[in-house]
């Protein structure tokens, strides 16, 4: 059942993949993640993705950018649940999506920014 996977390998995985990402400055979509996670992980619904990523996040430094900025999108824009992801690993809630936006950027820049 996936409301009984566990999250913990997933997460360090991710992160690891994340990492790696943030080492050359680039995004990945959530397929493209899941193409380079070892076999044998299970495959995951959105909200057990957003929790992953949750998890991934929660593990950074307080000011470090966050490694979910790196997950877009099919387009390779702004992951839709970033915003809530960015709110449980403690930075400031966005008023609106234009701001949501410009938050996630910032956190990309800072990636990029960092080659």
């Amino acid at each position: 059942s996936p409301a009984r996977v566990k999250l913990d390998p997933l997460a360090a995985a991710v992160k690891s993949t994340l990492q790696k990402a943030a080492a050359t400055g680039t995004t990945l979509t959530w397929t493209q993640i899941r193409a380079q996670l070892p076999p044998g992980l299970p495959a995951l619904e959105r909200s057990q993705q957003t929790a992953v990523l949750i998890q991934v996040d929660r593990s950074r430094a307080g000011t470090a950018p966050l490694l979910s900025a790196l997950v877009t999108g099919a387009d390779h824009d702004m992951h839709p649940a970033y915003p809530r992801i960015a709110a449980a690993a403690g930075r400031l809630a966005p008023r609106g999506n234009l701001e949501a936006v410009a938050q996630w950027a910032v956190e990309v820049s800072r990636f990029q920014r960092a080659q």
